[in-house]
């Protein structure tokens, strides 16, 4: 006899826990089916909460409201579960160059609320004396505690199932019903939260996913106890020991600790402290991270009985409790209105309107190496660059070129929102584009056209746009590539896109592969990717 419930919940990481208790206090019947996995991207988080993110101090979208529900939830969480969660405490923001203090200044500046104040002091007894600003309100999550406890809860309650549900085969959907046949399970609604995997439903979530190296290493005379942010985070343990993270990794996305990871990871601590730094520790998981830095919340676009709660990135931890409380209350009423713009279907919209820029992208992402110098020559909104940015990591350069102030300016605040530091944005034609890059590139990103949401009389010519393309090519280190994203539904773009294709077919010493529309037409957008074979 089947075990019937309104709600089954896929995957008990930090997403699914929350829609959890959410259903919980609700009075809505759930079972939470996991794989038990020990390490996961929600496992090895550093579960931080800052009013500021990035090497830029940019300001956390809606922080007041989501500080606010999170710390009333988790302090729910705390009284149930007779377990300390959350740990409220200023998060100390490291001033290591004259850039970092300058940001520091500006943010200084432009605050009045209190919530930055200046610090001067020590993170080893005979260390350096360091520069800094605490960031508050701010906490700490123990999210392993957290996780572990509440799985123990369900389980007491029958409310939890250890299995790894292969989809599809371990699915039925018949009729209104949801069925689990190994398990004895039917339901109303499925969520998933599954993290980094895929499914068939929402395949495309998530659609960038990172893999992350933690370690835990013991740094010689470090006597700070409290957390220390840069361009990584330090957080202190009860036996002595650091906890750092985490790094970006777009390229290998699995759950090996990888020993560049670890190098990177000890070569930031090394920019911080002084004297010995031993790994006693390295863990890896991937994170569900999408390629517009927004969850994933909502019912599926075309069967009722199919949630999402995914896709959280680096601020799940203060995000969760509202967005699991507005996908509950959703599930509980049908008024989806609250959460239209985490809605899922926004990614089958936009792939089906531009397949060929994910295309682009994986073309590129395929030559490059951390630590590389890429180019985007036409920033527009800056999605590119975002994404060039976290493939040549921490220390790589990407340089971006844009002739209006609209584009480098939209560009800028992306990349602060994302923390992304590692971008040189220049307002001039990409035509001068040997005047300002060093070589050699790994690659270049071409997008011919005019500027979503700009000026549309203000495009790409072809004269500007095959001098920037020689110049990147000249620059191009072997086996480097360039993309040429040519849209042809303007005036003009017919003729660009001919003059371009003309001057990759006869002029450019590169392999050249085109990739059209489908189907194909005169005025849609078409693709060109070009290698630099090794002589």
């Amino acid at each position: 006899m089947s075990n019937h419930i309104s709600n089954l919940i896929v995957g008990q990481g930090l997403a699914g826990t929350t829609l959890a208790w959410r259903q919980y206090q609700q009075g809505q019947s759930f079972m939470v089916v996991d794989r038990g996995e020990t390490v996961t991207a929600s496992r090895v988080s550093g579960g931080l909460i800052t009013p500021r993110i990035g090497r830029r101090m940019s300001q956390s979208v809606d922080f007041e409201v989501n500080w606010s529900e999170a710390v009333e939830f988790y302090r729910f969480a705390e009284r149930l579960l007779n377990q300390p969660l959350l740990a409220k405490q200023s998060v100390l923001w490291l001033i290591l160059t004259e850039d970092d203090e300058e940001t520091a200044e500006r943010r200084m500046a432009e605050t009045v609320d209190g919530c930055l104040v200046w610090w001067q002091g020590r993170l080893q007894s005979q260390g350096p004396v360091r520069k800094g600003v605490w960031m508050k309100p701010a906490g700490r999550l123990d999210t392993k505690r957290y996780l572990d406890a509440s799985r123990d809860f369900f389980e007491r309650h029958d409310w939890y199932r250890q299995h790894d549900i292969c989809l599809p085969n371990d699915l039925r959907l018949d009729g209104d019903v949801i069925s689990v046949p190994e398990l004895g399970l039917t339901a109303d609604r499925i969520i998933f939260c599954q993290g980094a995997e895929r499914n068939q439903w929402f395949y495309n979530v998530p659609n960038n996913p990172s893999r992350g190296d933690v370690i835990t290493v013991k740094i010689s005379d470090y006597t700070a106890t409290d957390v220390v942010q840069h361009s990584i985070w330090l957080v202190p343990e009860s036996d002595g020991c650091v906890t750092a993270g985490a790094t970006y990794d777009w390229k290998h996305i699995d759950k090996k600790p990888r020993p560049e990871g670890q190098q990177e990871l000890v070569n930031a601590i090394a920019r911080m402290v002084s004297g010995n730094i031993t790994v006693v520790d390295h863990k890896a998981a991937v994170r569900p991270t999408m390629t517009d830095y927004r969850p994933v919340v909502g019912r599926h676009p075309h069967d009722t009985r199919l949630y999402v709660l995914n896709g959280l990135g680096s601020r799940g931890v203060l995000t969760v409790p509202r967005l699991a409380r507005l996908l509950s209350e959703t599930i509980g009423t049908g008024d989806s209105k609250p959460l239209k713009k985490w809605w899922p279907n926004r990614f089958e919209r936009e792939s089906i309107r531009r397949p060929l820029t994910r295309i682009a992208q994986d073309r590129i992402a395929a030559v490059i190496e951390v630590g590389e110098t890429v180019v985007d020559a036409t920033v527009g909104n800056g999605f590119d660059t975002c994404f060039l940015a976290e493939q040549v990591g921490l220390w790589g350069s990407v340089y971006g070129f844009d002739i209006q102030k609209q584009a480098i300016e939209s560009t800028q605040k992306r990349l602060e929102a994302t923390g992304l530091e590692n971008v040189t944005l220049l307002q001039k034609s990409h035509a001068q584009l040997s005047m300002y890059v060093p070589e050699p590139v790994a690659a270049a990103m071409f997008n011919l056209g005019y500027l979503p949401g700009g000026d549309h009389r203000v495009i790409t010519r072809a004269t500007t746009t095959i001098a920037a393309l020689q110049q990147a090519f000249d620059r191009l280190r072997d086996n480097g590539r360039i993309s040429v994203m040519v849209y042809r539904g303007h005036d003009g773009g017919v003729e660009e896109g001919a003059a371009v294709e003309y001057w990759l077919s006869n002029q450019c010493a590169g392999t050249v592969e085109k990739i059209e529309s489908q189907p194909p037409r005169l005025s849609s957008p078409v693709l060109f990717v070009v290698t630099k074979e090794a002589n």
